[in-house]
């Protein structure tokens, strides 16, 4: 096997009506921990749209390369994906509690606050489970789709990303066949808490999701939580921002920065 991936434990999460979510936890490197300096959130990960063959393993590569970081990471398998008992559903509104199952577990079993990061249709999900638990810090979403075709499926999501005061960031590629950077740049716009964007040029949906993004998505979603820290964020009490005015828009630039 690959010696960079970080040895992870096999954990089994009661979800709502008695699902089983089968998932694994990835053990933080502790000297990478130590060298941080501030106490790092567990991050949850969401896997992609279980109906085109979204499942955790997906999620695995960037897993590791954050446990590397000093991140205790957790992947699981939605609903009726692999292992997971019970049926996916096609809005992925039932999936938000599989979430929130999955959270409860990384609390209780690190005693951290929790980080989301959600890939294409798992960042509808991650979005919308901000709220559904009070330790939840903040959220990555990557490849978010907006598009007509994706807005019949997830409009229910789309109301619950937009009440959110918690701090997200978003990432795109700018080929997305879901999203329009148009469209990416219209609805940042609607959201109320803190937010940054970052777009990759000449990329699609599909390839900012495969291994060669693992390492520098680990290093944004990094760098985001350390903003978070820095700005006096990352904590249940305090990450969820004013809401936002002329700062807010401005946070929102094509490139990420403020």
């Amino acid at each position: 096997g690959d010696s960079t991936m970080a040895p992870y434990e096999r954990v089994e999460v009661e979800g709502d009506k008695g699902i089983r979510l089968s998932g694994k936890r990835w053990r933080a490197s502790d000297d990478a921990a130590r060298a941080v300096g501030f106490l790092l959130p567990a991050v949850v990960l969401v896997h992609q749209w279980p109906k085109l063959g979204g499942n955790a393993q997906l999620m695995e590569g960037l897993a590791g390369a954050l446990s590397q970081r000093g991140y205790d990471c957790f992947t699981f398998d939605l609903r009726g994906v692999r292992r997971s008992t019970g049926w996916s559903t096609w809005t992925l509104r039932d999936e938000v509690q599989d979430v929130v199952a999955v959270v409860e577990h990384a609390v209780g079993s690190t005693d951290k606050d929790v980080f989301l990061v959600g890939t294409s249709a798992g960042a509808p999900v991650a979005g919308s489970a901000l709220d559904s638990h009070e330790r939840v810090v903040g959220a990555y979403l990557l490849g978010y789709p907006w598009g007509l075709w994706a807005s019949v499926m997830f409009s229910w999501h789309y109301a619950r990303l937009r009440a959110t005061r918690k701090p997200v960031m978003m990432a795109m590629g700018d080929r997305d066949e879901f999203t329009s950077v148009a469209q990416f740049n219209r609805k940042i716009k609607e959201l109320q808490g803190l937010v940054r964007t970052h777009i990759w040029p000449g990329y699609n949906h599909f390839e900012v999701e495969m291994s060669p993004f693992d390492e520098p998505v680990a290093g944004m979603v990094h760098g985001f939580i350390s903003e978070l820290h820095t700005l006096g964020m990352l904590s249940p009490e305090t990450c969820v921002g004013p809401p936002r005015g002329v700062d807010g828009e401005a946070a929102a630039g094509e490139d990420g920065s403020a």
